[in-house]
């Protein structure tokens, strides 16, 4: 079933204020230019567990004071998630998405500001076995209680992410310390899953520790590609990588980590790097 909902006022809701459940057929949900406030639990609930591939796009939205999960989307089978152009705005918890198949991820040119929970960042991913693509760009997200975004991988067969031209500043840790940073990669104590992660562009300032904290876990194979970034004055290092892993790649090209309150670059903890391959060129730190 293809549902659309557009141009909607909702606004104090006991529960959910727009609840979707699929258990028999696939679909296409499409929310468009609503305003969603001051729900009693989240705000966009879309729930499928049909085998089936689903789609589902939140576009031009102002989502405020939700007192859980200001969008919140769990598929068990395939899904194609675009979330643009939104405004999300001191809700307690995060946008979460979770998948339970192959799947993509476009989170693109949205405000996440003001989020509530010491414990739930703006943005949570999680992705089981099944390969996830995330494209995450030209975001501001800022003056939340605790981190930005936050990529639970269960043994993912191939994430591919990319994190390019964000704004993200002046977010704290809440009370999850290093889990706090403003990017986590955690697999979420499993061993075996596959990362391939580009940062490109983006301005880490002001946030209470590292700008990306990977650790919890291993990885098989773990690429990262960063380039052009800047680190500034953030309480915590730049990049931490405490996981091991079997094939470690880093590239960083053109970056510049300043003002920090630890390493700007660290493998950290005696964590076994099986094969590292590390190039750094043209930074400045």
């Amino acid at each position: 079933k293809d549902i659309t909902i557009s141009s909607c006022r909702i606004t104090n809701s006991q529960e959910d204020q727009v609840h979707l459940e699929y258990s028999i057929s696939s679909g296409s949900i499409t929310f468009d230019n609503l305003v969603v406030t001051n729900g009693g639990l989240s705000g966009l609930s879309v729930q499928s567990t049909v085998p089936y591939s689903m789609a589902c796009t939140v576009n031009h939205c102002v989502i405020q004071g939700t007192t859980v999960w200001p969008i919140d989307l769990s598929f068990v089978s395939k899904a194609a998630v675009r979330i643009t152009n939104n405004s999300i705005d001191s809700n307690t918890n995060s946008i979460l998405s979770n998948f339970g198949g192959a799947s993509e991820l476009l989170v693109s040119s949205n405000t996440l500001t003001n989020t509530l929970s010491v414990s739930e960042v703006p943005l949570v991913v999680i992705a089981d076995t099944h390969p996830v693509s995330a494209t995450i760009e030209n975001n501001t997200i800022s003056g939340n209680t605790c981190g930005a975004m936050r990529f639970l991988l269960n043994d993912t067969d191939s994430a591919q992410l990319s994190i390019t031209n964000n704004t993200i500043t002046n977010n704290g840790s809440g009370s999850q310390g290093n889990l706090g940073s403003a990017v986590v990669i955690n697999p979420n104590n499993t061993f075996s899953g596959n990362c391939s992660l580009s940062l490109r562009n983006n301005i880490f300032s002001g946030n209470a520790v590292n700008a990306l904290y990977c650790s919890n876990g291993s990885f098989n194979n773990f690429q990262v590609t960063a380039a052009e970034n800047r680190m500034i004055g953030n309480g915590g290092g730049g990049w931490v990588f405490d996981n091991p892993c079997n094939t470690f790649r880093l590239t960083a090209l053109k970056n510049i980590i300043s003002g920090g309150g630890d390493n700007g670059i660290i493998t950290s903890g005696g964590q076994i790097l099986d094969r590292a391959y590390i190039t750094l060129a043209n930074n400045q730190i």
